[in-house]
């Protein structure tokens, strides 16, 4: 399987968001604390919402990753849906409220990746993968 470089990036990324949010899935039960401004931090019992939320995003992103790696098809469609999504909720903010400055990294991000994924050869790259993976193709 030709796996390129970047989609490799795209999946440890996804495992590492993915990892993040078991961390806060741990902080809304209450196992885990954190510091601000120097003060410790810890909910006295378990924030159900927030934590189960957390718990979804978390195996959100690891299926996400395993598609990336695995260069399969939907992983690049969902891709490309969640950048389209994030530049077109960032232009939205920036009409509203939020200013250029707040919205700046995610917009850039979100250019960078969804150009990526539609690059001819990445894009190509996972044609290939899921043609291989087609019976009688």
């Amino acid at each position: 399987m030709n796996r390129p470089i970047g989609v490799m990036l795209l999946a440890l990324v996804a495992i590492v968001a993915g990892l993040y949010e078991l961390y806060l899935a741990a902080i809304y039960m209450g196992w885990v604390s954190f510091s601000i401004v120097g003060a410790e931090v810890k909910f006295p019992s378990a924030q159900w919402g927030p934590a189960l939320w957390a718990l979804l995003l978390a195996i959100i992103y690891f299926l996400v990753a395993a598609g990336f790696w695995g260069v399969r098809a939907w992983a690049w469609m969902f891709g490309i849906l969640i950048s389209g999504w994030t530049l077109i909720w960032s232009s939205l903010l920036v009409l509203g409220n939020s200013t250029i400055e707040a919205q700046f990294v995610p917009m850039v991000l979100s250019l960078f990746v969804l150009g990526y994924l539609l690059y001819p050869g990445v894009r190509n790259a996972f044609y290939e993968s899921e043609a291989g993976r087609a019976p009688g193709m």
